[in-house]
């Protein structure tokens, strides 16, 4: 009852003590406060890769997401042949209204925004609307990095991104408005744990769906295509009997696999970290 103690048997014995501890480390866990310079740098860092997604894009915008573009998305020919068209996108909202370039500015300018941490929150739902835009405009053309950005974007939403090494905490400075306390580390939680569930999944799908996994010649296939290997020494994927490839493969297996138990552990995550990182590149 309120304003009442428990008997000390109770709060001293073995259940009462373990159900305390999982609270504790539970409001530890989620609800703890945390330097959001952390979450800065994450902002800088992945803003950087959208920024440059987008700079790239740009000679082949029209081309992809037009109206007459590759996939051809007059709605005469849609109906006439028949394809799947997703209508939850600000290209369609817009279509004939403003011209397609008009979003690649927005988005450009957005994800600048983002990296430069000014009106981090507003940038923050721009490019979480675009990257939900391009998904569904074209899918034909959607790749693993639109959807990883497209949940980032949505955690992004929540997180403290705008705290610190943004602009938007100089304003704050030479204006002389209170610094914002330190957050709650609950929405970087959500991401990291959605993070850790691509690995989860994409390692059990390999596992379970694609033999060249289990076989051990997955990287020999991929070194193999015209489409993702750059050729720079193509014959070092088959010889000494696969032993580059089989390495390789397992490899990969082994470093994705263990990466969302070992990135908990303090003594190991540096090294989760560092293969995981190294394995990307």
């Amino acid at each position: 009852m309120q304003g009442q103690e428990l008997p000390t048997d109770l709060r001293k014995g073995p259940l009462s003590t373990f159900v305390l501890s999982i609270g504790t480390g539970w409001d530890r866990f989620w609800f703890s406060r945390f330097d959001p310079i952390s979450a800065g740098l994450f902002r800088i860092a992945v803003g950087s890769l959208i920024l440059l997604m987008f700079l790239y894009s740009y000679p082949n915008w029209d081309r992809f997401y037009a109206v007459d573009g590759i996939l051809q998305l007059d709605l005469n020919v849609v109906q006439r042949v028949s394809i799947p068209l997703d209508t939850v996108n600000v290209f369609y909202w817009t279509d004939g209204i403003l011209p397609t370039g008009f979003w690649w500015w927005v988005a450009t300018l957005a994800s600048l925004g983002f990296v430069l941490g000014a009106f981090t929150r507003s940038s923050t739902v721009i490019l979480y609307v675009m990257m939900i835009s391009i998904v569904n405009r074209n899918r034909l053309i959607t790749n693993g990095d639109d959807l990883v950005f497209r949940m980032l974007m949505f955690h992004a939403l929540f997180a403290p991104l705008g705290h610190e090494l943004s602009l938007d905490r100089w304003w704050r400075v030479r204006r002389g408005r209170p610094q914002p306390t330190a957050p709650m580390i609950w929405p970087v939680r959500m991401l990291q744990i959605n993070i850790l569930m691509v690995y989860v999944v994409s390692t059990h799908n390999k596992i379970f769906d694609d033999i060249a996994w289990t076989n051990g010649l997955a990287i020999y296939w991929t070194m193999a295509s015209d489409m993702w290997s750059r050729e720079l020494i193509p014959w070092i994927s088959y010889k000494y009997g696969f032993l580059f490839t089989r390495l390789g493969t397992y490899g990969s297996l082994l470093i994705e696999g263990l990466f969302p138990i070992l990135v908990w552990m303090p003594r190991t995550r540096a090294y989760a970290i560092t293969a995981l990182v190294a394995l990307h590149v």
